[in-house]
């Protein structure tokens, strides 16, 4: 696709578009509705996302009715800013579908549409959360794992839980992001353990993206298949990247998702400190009442027999 290899690297968030004449990049449509302007003539307005903000662009190309039959989608995307009677005007100047591998590589994480979840200060305290990622190899593992079709948007939108914890819209989010600022506070930690820890934090439950609905319905195959086991499935692909690139901080993050909780009969049990942390972490957020005097306690109980 001739257009996208002429992409520039650094394509603006929408957040700071308003001071561009025109831009470029790859977004994801979140939404769009046909109209119709004063002269009558049919466009369609789209919504554009990323993890800090929305826009709405108008769209008067003719395929754009054809091309666009469905939202929740990356494209690419050609805009000219305009102002009228003290308003920016979007307009849309090229667009066209994009794969999701284009998607995962030009956006980053970033483009994670997380603005079409209007709830508090969600989206900035996931974007200071992706600000204290510095190693590459594990960003790219997190976009490649988040980045997928159908998991992106329920990542987004889908509950942590039907009938325990955050059972609302948004909830599984919140609950990774509670998780991992936990990780980033725990002073006991490393900062390379800290780097796998809030990956692993993000992604401990992308399983549920096929298990749960953002309406919170049970999908089929979550009456059959544990949330656990479809993280791993989820995650296979960049998890077979993240190897080739570290082996050593893929050992240790595959350990922090699969050993087993406190009591477990089966399974591999905890034996370092992030993999201790994480899980006293994940029972603190579900378990919103349980004293954090008693949490830390345990936690450094347990640590200190990693030790």
């Amino acid at each position: 696709m001739n257009t996208i290899n002429n992409l520039i690297t650094d394509q603006p968030m929408l957040h700071s578009t308003s001071v561009y004449g025109s831009f470029k990049g790859i977004y994801f449509l979140s939404s769009l509705v046909v109209k119709f302007d004063r002269y009558g003539r049919q466009f369609v307005c789209i919504k554009l996302s990323d993890v800090l903000h929305s826009i709405h662009v108008n769209c008067f190309l003719p395929h754009a009715l054809t091309m666009l039959a469905a939202p929740n989608v990356p494209v690419y995307v050609e805009i000219k800013v305009s102002e009228l009677d003290s308003s920016l005007i979007y307009t849309c100047t090229a667009i066209e579908n994009v794969p999701f591998s284009d998607f995962v590589r030009y956006s980053g994480m970033y483009g994670l549409p997380l603005a079409i979840l209007n709830v508090g200060d969600i989206q900035k305290r996931f974007f200071n959360i992706l600000e204290k990622i510095y190693s590459q190899h594990l960003i790219d593992f997190l976009a490649a794992s988040l980045l997928q079709h159908h998991i992106c948007l329920n990542y987004c939108l889908c509950p942590a839980s039907l009938n325990y914890h955050h059972n609302y819209l948004g909830g599984l989010i919140q609950h990774s992001i509670e998780v991992a600022e936990s990780v980033i506070s725990d002073e006991s930690l490393s900062e390379s353990e800290k780097q796998i820890g809030i990956v692993a934090a993000l992604v401990h439950d992308i399983g549920k993206t096929k298990t749960m609905t953002p309406d919170l319905n049970r999908t089929s195959i979550g009456y059959f298949v544990d949330h656990d086991n479809l993280s791993l499935e989820i995650c296979a692909n960049a998890m077979g990247e993240l190897e080739k690139r570290n082996e050593a901080d893929a050992i240790q993050l595959r350990h922090a998702l699969t050993c087993n909780t406190s009591g477990a009969s089966s399974g591999y049990k905890a034996k370092t400190r992030l993999a201790v942390a994480l899980k006293l972490y994940d029972r603190d957020s579900s378990n919103r009442y349980a004293k954090p005097n008693s949490m830390r306690l345990l936690l450094n109980k347990q640590i200190n027999a990693t030790n």
